[in-house]
């Protein structure tokens, strides 16, 4: 499709479901960071894989650590929507450590379907966030979907935001104008270097082939005006600048 690095996510939704009485991973969660790694290892010129873990475990702290420092992962997910605010004390330590080695970490912001719960993953608290630990890199998943103008404001007053556009395929193939209009007002807000393209595969890839979608940002279909230095740093130099690559 014409990717050339790809980065892949760990999801740790397994603490909160079995505190929940839901059915939970057959895995435990290292052993679910350490299959995202051998991905890794096994491709280090095409994959990088970012840790991920529910903050609230009580060894989350000594995994990331672990993590980065043995294993060489480079970033942090976290997916607020298993039933955390970003702004919980309980993350903290997480964010420090990743503000000290320079890690991004990444949230997803927006919609999520049952059992998580989006109110956990609204915008404004990440905001909180980024006010709190100003040298931290924040990247922003899926323009916060239904909150992208709320996003938008958050992240024109916080310098360490940047955002992705992964989840917008549906809107991009059934309401390109809509799509581009949003795509405009970031790049014109917050500029292209802060702008990361994102496929949230593979289960989008079902909705659009991957390579459409890189396609609909390398040869937008609109008559809104994008730049060719505007594309290439949100189909890539934004992210290599990131990940200092």
């Amino acid at each position: 499709a014409g990717v050339d690095l790809s980065i892949i996510h760990v999801l740790d939704f397994d603490f909160e479901a079995r505190k929940r009485g839901l059915d939970g991973m057959k895995i435990g969660i290292l052993e679910k960071n350490k299959k995202h790694l051998d991905v890794q290892s096994k491709h280090p010129d095409r994959i990088i894989s970012f840790f991920g873990v529910d903050p609230r475990r009580e060894d989350a702290m000594s995994l990331f650590e672990k993590a980065v420092e043995e294993w060489g992962m480079r970033g942090l997910k976290l997916h607020p929507t298993s039933g955390y605010y970003p702004d919980d004390p309980v993350c903290q330590p997480l964010y420090e450590y990743a503000q000290k080695k320079g890690l991004p970490v990444l949230f997803h912001t927006g919609s999520q379907p049952y059992p998580w719960r989006a109110k956990f993953a609204q915008p404004v608290y990440v905001d909180s966030v980024a006010g709190e630990f100003p040298e931290l890199t924040i990247i922003a998943a899926h323009l916060g979907h239904g909150w992208w103008e709320e996003l938008l404001y958050i992240a024109e007053a916080k310098p360490n935001i940047h955002v992705d556009i992964s989840g917008w395929q549906r809107t991009a193939q059934h309401n390109p104008d809509v799509f581009y209009t949003i795509l405009r007002r970031y790049l014109d807000a917050l500029g292209s270097w802060r702008v990361l393209f994102g496929s949230d595969g593979p289960y989008l890839n079902l909705l659009m082939p991957l390579k459409e979608w890189v396609s609909a940002i390398k040869k937008p279909r609109t008559e809104i005006p994008f730049s060719k230095e505007e594309i290439d740093t949100v189909l890539g130099g934004a992210a290599s600048k990131i990940l200092k690559r």
